[in-house]
């Protein structure tokens, strides 16, 4: 893309492109581009949290069957041992209740990333004529011009 600074209407003046495109009523291609990269970035990083705090759920479930392992060999009251281990199901339940958060955040990056994608795809050339013919000083109709 040329790095040309494109036309902005008068409600646009004071802003430059990435102001204008985080605005939600920017609905121009940088501005959706801009969101669903966003969007993609966000979902991999709830994905990477998620699946983070899984493996740590799951190693803290094992250290506290280790211990109380270790907690019955040693001829710890029962109660303190079951203790533990009720401490470790519920680490494991945990783990395995966040499997769905972790697949949906996965499939919400790869569907945003995907999106970016296919309107970089659709609408890029369309986007970098624009800048051309603007770089030459040529206007380009308003939205719904050639609609009358």
């Amino acid at each position: 893309m040329p790095d040309i600074e494109p036309h902005h209407d008068e409600e646009d003046a004071g802003y430059d492109d990435l102001e204008r495109a985080t605005r939600p009523s920017d609905n121009s291609f940088l501005g959706l581009a801009w969101r669903l990269g966003r969007l993609a970035t966000a979902a991999g990083a709830v994905h990477l949290t998620v699946t983070a705090g899984q493996a740590r759920a799951a190693r803290n479930a094992a250290a506290c069957r280790a211990m109380a392992d270790a907690m019955t060999e040693a001829h710890v009251a029962p109660r303190h041992v079951a203790a533990l281990q009720d401490v470790a199901s519920n680490l494991e339940l945990t783990a395995g209740a966040t499997t769905e958060m972790a697949h949906a955040s996965d499939e919400l990056a790869a569907a945003a990333a995907h999106a970016r994608d296919e309107h970089r795809a659709e609408y890029g050339d369309i986007y970098d004529e624009a800048q051309h013919m603007a770089s030459k000083g040529d206007r380009q109709p308003k939205p719904g011009f050639f609609a009358h």
